[in-house]
């Protein structure tokens, strides 16, 4: 099977999710910028689009609206990092956010991603490879 993992990373923790998940699963990696409107996806089986959270606002989201039409008959998985928790309210309308119609052909994830550190205080670290352990469990599962 071969899968494209497309991302865009502000703070570096996605980015350091993706570059573990493609070691992981041997997969194609590239920025959301890019995949411009004439990228070819027809020769992946599956793609992977990963964004922070920002806000309740994820660009994973709008990489999505705009390439569905070349998507929907992919496997699609989407993993939005971010510093609260999957059953977090934010996280839930982050979630809201993405189009029904989409939502009800893809695979969903959220992960831990960085807190941001209070004044003064060394930032502590919510990323850490086994928060892909269930990502990477599907993934292998769909070969």
């Amino acid at each position: 099977m071969k899968v494209l993992i497309a991302y865009k990373s502000k703070g570096g923790a996605t980015k350091k999710y993706m570059d573990w998940l493609a070691k992981d699963i041997e997969a194609d990696i590239m920025e959301f910028d890019r995949i411009g409107n004439k990228f070819d996806f027809s020769k992946y089986d599956s793609i992977i689009v990963s964004s922070g959270t920002y806000m309740g606002l994820m660009p994973l989201n709008r990489f999505l609206k705009r390439n569905w039409k070349k998507l929907k008959n992919m496997n699609v998985v989407a993993v939005a990092v971010g510093a609260a928790p999957a059953e977090d309210p934010w996280s839930k309308w982050s979630y809201d956010r993405i189009s029904r119609r989409i939502r009800e052909h893809i695979q969903y994830f959220k992960i831990l991603g960085e807190i941001p550190a209070k004044a003064g205080e060394l930032k502590p670290t919510q990323v850490k490879r086994e928060n892909l352990s269930e990502v990477t469990h599907y993934i292998n599962k769909l070969e």
